[in-house]
Order: C-alpha cells, then structure tokens, then sequence
C-alpha cells in the first residue's frame, strides 16, 4: 500500500517521490514500521499503481512534484498535485512519447548491460533514462540501442503539462 510518510525513512523503504530534506515522501510500505504515516486516498492508490507500471509516468511526476516549492509540506496539497499529474504522465504512453531501450553499457548499481530501460527525452548527445526506482539519470546515448530515427523522435525536453511547464519547472 502507499503512504504518506516523514522523512527520515529506514533505507528499505521505497520512496516514488519526496523523500529526504522534505516534509512528507510518498512511498510504498508493507508494514508501517511505527513511522508516522497517512494513507494515500483511493483514487491515489490507482493512480499510483498504474504509474508504477509504467515507470516514465512514476518518475517524471515525482520529478516535476519536487521542482515545486512547498508541495511536500503539506500531504493533502502534494496528494492533489500527484492527482493532477499522474493522468497526464500516464497518457504520454499512448503517445509514444518515451523509448524502451536496450543498455548497452553498464554503470555499477545504475544500470546493467542488456537491460531495458525507458529513455524520456535527448540532450544534445545525452539521453534521460528511467531507473528502476523510478529516478531519472542522465546518460551518453550510445550507452543504449537507439536508432537515429529513435534520437529523432524524442523530445529536447522532458515533457511537462502546459500549466507546470509555464512555471519555469524544467
């Protein structure tokens, strides 16, 4: 189940987003440990569990939530704001606006040779790319199988909706 928690967290726990130097982390907790805790609403339990199957839409939510000021600092406020943005991430799947790629090149406790992982948009020659939990890194795009015509159609910029996008959070 998904919860609200205060910072600091054992290291076992998964964190999707917050986390450390922030009021409140969202993060996926089987026992609650004793920690201060608040579960995530119904509707946030959804749309957390289809972003977790969908890794970019996981990663670039929490990524644009904690370019927001003061959003953990209040769990309702930063459960609204995850709520807004999940549906929105989630719908670039059907766009095809993100890559499943093939890891060329291995980097010790980031990614392993052969395996795939989404590349969410190129910087010059430097891909973004998505951990598995749910972090975005920054790698050389020959680290990875991408055709010329894959470099092509990924965005210059991680895409953000035009609202947070017109905020200057990117």
């Amino acid at each position: 189940m998904h919860y609200f928690a205060k910072p600091p967290l054992p290291d076992s726990v998964l964190i999707l987003a917050g986390g450390e130097g922030e009021d409140f982390a969202l993060c996926e907790l089987d026992d609650v440990y004793g920690l201060t805790v608040q579960p995530v609403s119904e509707e946030a339990e959804r749309l957390v569990t289809a972003a977790k199957a969908w890794p970019p839409a996981m990663a670039l939510a929490a990524a644009a939530v904690e370019k927001m000021e003061d959003v953990t600092s209040d769990a309702s406020m930063f459960e609204t704001i995850l709520c807004e943005l999940l549906p929105w991430f989630l719908a670039l799947r059907e766009q095809g606006k993100c890559i499943l790629a093939k890891c060329i090149v291995s980097e010790p406790d980031y990614r392993n040779e052969g395996e795939q992982l989404w590349i969410v948009a190129k910087r010059d020659n430097d891909v973004l790319w998505i951990s598995s939990d749910y972090q975005i890194y920054d790698a050389p795009a020959a680290d990875f199988e991408l055709s010329a015509e894959d470099l092509r159609a990924l965005p210059q910029r991680v895409p953000l909706p035009k609202w947070l996008a017109s905020r200057g959070s990117n």
